[in-house]
């Protein structure tokens, strides 16, 4: 039975990593474009000097681009070569932490290219076949049909429903991978090891000493009171932290109706690894918390109640529109038009039977209803394919120029996109 593990993904591109960085083929602080010549960000800068460490660790401070690989039909290569250049720093390079799926998936090509293969292919080959993971998958074009597979779910109108699975090849070394918990055994045994599997070592020592090190620090400390946890910064494809006393690396994960969580003690050999059909929640860490109370004797907390009970009050929150303000500025049909960005591609909003729908760059299933809210804020609902972010979508908010015409479109996760003028009076849609 194979379930999603996003979790191990970024420590399975790292893993393969290190191993071509024993064998003296690349440096972790080799510029990415030694790699890949066609990497480039906006920032001149940072396409120059960008590592493939500062890509593991997360530091590169550029923005994080969902909606670039989403339910896209680019490859990882189109992405690098088409998306990346218009790519803006979020925040100042190697200032702090800002994880990104999709320089992460550029470490996995900058791998896969000095290996002279595929990634699927290094990992299959360098990872997956020497620790007998027969049964793990890169992503779901790798699973046969008709699998003994898990259904994801997610909160459909208010209860769980099975969703598609999410076709995820395109963010290659972070994310989407599929393992059952006999693979996943073998994984931790590897890491338990330090490195070596049944008595052969695959990765050194070294390099599992600067995978578990912090690469990028919080400022300070931070003491998460309510989880008995110590945050100290991030490594090489790994959070490190404390728990209760006891040296941590772990990591989660979570794609479409899929979660998973990955917690490794190294120095009281214990690793936990939760698979889980449904996102949206935190009882894989409670339950890691609880596994780890038992294993080291330690005074029980009910850690699913209480973050069950943090749950309710989050879904019980929200915001309500502002008391006595009128439902929109403009009448609906004003808010027509095609939406771009350079980065995440076009949305298109419509006015159909008396409603105003969104297209996403004609992406499958990624089609939805826009409900009024208030001002130029509308709620984004009935989702085509249910599986789509979520949450992270809820809201699009139009911008307004001096004359009242909407000119940006923001929506949640997404980002920002600038409205298309037509050129020609025929009506034609502008290229993406």
């Amino acid at each position: 039975l194979r379930a999603a593990v996003s979790a191990a993904c970024p420590r399975m591109t790292a893993a393969v990593t290190a191993m071509l960085v024993d064998e003296g083929k690349m440096r972790f602080d080799d510029p990415v474009w030694t790699h890949l010549p066609t990497f480039r960000v906006a920032d001149p800068y940072v396409s120059r000097h960008a590592t493939i460490r500062d890509l593991l660790a997360h530091r590169t401070g550029v923005e994080t681009a969902t909606g670039a690989w989403y339910g896209s039909p680019l490859s990882r290569a189109e992405l690098i070569s088409q998306r990346f250049r218009f790519l803006q720093q979020e925040v100042e390079f190697r200032s702090r932490m800002l994880y990104n799926n999709l320089m992460l998936m550029t470490a996995g090509e900058a791998a896969a290219a000095v290996a002279g293969m595929t990634f699927e292919e290094l990992l299959h080959r360098r990872l997956f076949g020497p620790l007998a993971m027969t049964e793990n998958k890169v992503n779901i074009t790798e699973v046969p049909p008709g699998s003994n597979i898990v259904a994801p779910h997610m909160r459909v109108d208010g209860r769980f429903a099975p969703v598609p699975h999410r076709n995820t090849r395109n963010i290659g070394g972070a994310g989407g991978y599929y393992s059952n918990v006999r693979d996943m055994a073998q994984y931790l045994r590897f890491q338990l090891g330090n490195g070596t599997y049944r008595g052969k070592r695959l990765v050194s020592e070294r390099s599992m000493a600067e995978m578990r090190s912090v690469n990028i620090s919080d400022l300070a400390p931070v003491v998460l009171s309510d989880s008995g946890s110590t945050s100290l910064g991030y490594g090489m494809g790994w959070f490190l932290e404390y728990y209760r006393g006891h040296r941590v690396i772990d990591h989660g994960g979570s794609i479409d109706g899929m979660l998973a969580a990955m917690t490794l003690l190294p120095e009281d050999q214990i690793g936990v690894v939760v698979l889980t059909n449904r996102d949206g929640h935190t009882m894989h860490t409670a339950l890691v918390r609880h596994v780890f109370d038992v294993a080291l004797g330690l005074s029980e907390r009910d850690w699913n109640g209480e973050a069950f009970a943090r749950s309710q009050r989050a879904r019980q929150g929200g915001t309500p529109p502002v008391a006595g303000t009128a439902p929109l500025s403009l009448p609906l049909e004003s808010y027509v038009g095609v939406f771009a960005d350079s980065v995440n591609g076009n949305v298109r909003v419509t006015f159909e039977g008396g409603m105003l729908r969104l297209n996403w760059d004609n992406r499958p299933g990624f089609t939805a209803k826009l409900e009024p809210w208030q001002y130029n804020a509308f709620r984004v609902v009935n989702w085509e394919n249910a599986g789509v972010i979520g949450p992270l979508v809820s809201t699009a908010t139009f911008q307004l120029d001096a004359t009242g015409r909407p000119v940006r479109l923001e929506i949640g996760l997404l980002g920002s996109f600038g409205v298309v003028r037509p050129r020609a009076a025929n009506g034609d849609s502008p290229p993406s």
